[in-house]
């Protein structure tokens, strides 16, 4: 069994965009759902109306590379409410080389990277995929 991989991002909404980034984070969390089964969570969180973090869980890097693939036109969609220059990733398990090398391009554009990719153990009562 591979070990899962879990991202989290953390981003301030632009001031008066709460409204427009909840409908448009409905849309990508249904887009989402319907057409990556092996995405086993994707969970956002939103704090006092101005920070929101997305915590995201794939069953292994290649779940999360077809992610990439498959939402990336969608989830721009989010892009134009969010301040990337408040944002934050962190990263547990081991991406694959392309993966890491985007998260390497957005530690190097300002974005806060934490990296977390030597699994010492633990357990999760979630289903097998």
């Amino acid at each position: 069994m591979s070990e899962p991989l879990v991202f989290t991002f953390t981003s301030a909404i632009k001031e008066g965009k709460l409204k427009e980034y909840e409908h448009a984070l409905r849309e990508v969390i249904a887009f989402v759902e319907t057409r990556e089964p092996r995405v086993i969570a994707l969970e956002t969180y939103i704090n006092d109306r101005s920070e929101a973090t997305t915590i995201l869980v794939h069953p292994d890097a290649q779940s999360q590379d077809f992610h990439v693939q498959v939402a990336a036109q969608t989830l721009e969609r989010l892009y134009q409410f969010l301040d990337f220059t408040k944002m934050s990733i962190g990263v547990y398990g081991r991406p694959s080389k392309q993966a890491l090398g985007r998260m390497t391009e957005f530690a190097q554009s300002g974005v806060a990277l934490s990296l977390k990719t030597n699994y010492v153990g633990g357990f999760n009562r979630l289903p097998a995929l």
